[in-house]
């Protein structure tokens, strides 16, 4: 139930537990079409987007709270991820109790543990998209002396407030899916090398290469290679990966990038953040370059 953008808020966020008093625009009720899903603030938090949710304040309720997506399609890899916890970045949390339903499709649970030096104590709830769209993950934190049963029954408001609906596609995703998708398909190809040399006269090398190609019928193509060699007075010694497949690919939002997934023939699925900078794409983060026509890839 701790998603990866949860966590973000946590590591982004953490001294907001003790403040309250921030002032941003407000609506009664909060719908993000994109994700299909819309919500409505408890009386008296006041809220502002970050990122891909938004996080909530209250002038005399101690603490904040968290609302955002997530990545969860079943309610075994939401519980997984609840028994896991965190623990990076200042904060260390960990499941306290059992987990409990939350209507049909959601968990809830409690959390303790520290951030940054202090005590504090977390009540969550995810609940999973019945229509396809990404789950939602909300939270509530604050002190462990602080936190009370106004804390639970805040965030249960917001909880049950929640209504789901059939997401719409941005316009963002609809871009990149045209693109992919243009006469030829397009290739996504990562290359990284670099070497250093070492006193007596030794050397090391690596290498990085991740190819994926995209085709107009929705059919990928993947591979990766990376090697690492290293030449000293002794010898020579090398190791190499390997890893390759094909399958089915589609795009979908995570309520800030378009998502690329890989849905390999075997079972395997990676998934891709696209991340536009400075005219360069990124995917998770690393640089790929797109490559189409002559150079892209061998699409029939």
């Amino acid at each position: 139930m701790l998603s990866q953008p949860i966590k973000l808020f946590l590591f982004t966020t953490c001294l907001v537990i003790l403040t309250a008093g921030f002032v941003a625009g407000q609506s009664k009720v909060i719908t993000e079409r994109a994700l299909g899903v819309s919500f409505t603030p408890p009386d008296g938090w006041l809220y502002e987007k970050s990122g891909g949710g938004y996080v909530f304040g209250h002038n005399s309720i101690a603490g904040m709270m968290v609302i955002s997506a997530s990545d969860y399609k079943t309610l075994d890899e939401m519980r997984a991820a609840a028994m896991t916890g965190i623990n990076e970045g200042g904060v260390s949390l960990m499941l306290s109790g059992e987990l409990k339903p939350f209507g049909n499709q959601g968990l809830k649970g409690f959390y303790t543990g520290a951030m940054n030096g202090q005590q504090v104590k977390v009540y969550a709830i995810g609940m999973l998209h019945p229509l396809g769209g990404p789950g939602i993950d909300c939270m509530i934190l604050t002190t462990t002396e602080a936190f009370g049963e106004v804390h639970v029954q805040t965030l249960n408001r917001l909880a049950k407030s929640v209504e789901f609906f059939k997401p719409e596609t941005p316009a963002i995703v609809k871009e990149w899916d045209d693109y992919f998708k243009q006469q030829g398909g397009c290739r996504l190809h990562h290359l990284t090398s670099s070497g250093s040399s070492d006193y007596g006269g030794g050397y090391t090398g690596s290498s990085d290469e991740a190819i994926i190609d995209l085709c107009p019928n929705g059919a990928f193509g993947y591979s990766a290679n990376s090697g690492i060699s290293t030449d000293f007075d002794a010898g020579f010694a090398y190791s190499h990966s390997k890893d390759g497949g094909q399958g089915q690919w589609s795009l979908s939002f995570n309520g800030v990038n378009p998502v690329l997934h890989l849905k390999f023939h075997d079972g395997r699925e990676m998934a891709f953040e696209i991340t536009y900078i400075d005219n360069k794409t990124y995917l998770n983060g690393t640089r790929y370059f797109l490559l189409t026509g002559k150079d892209g890839p061998g699409c029939y």
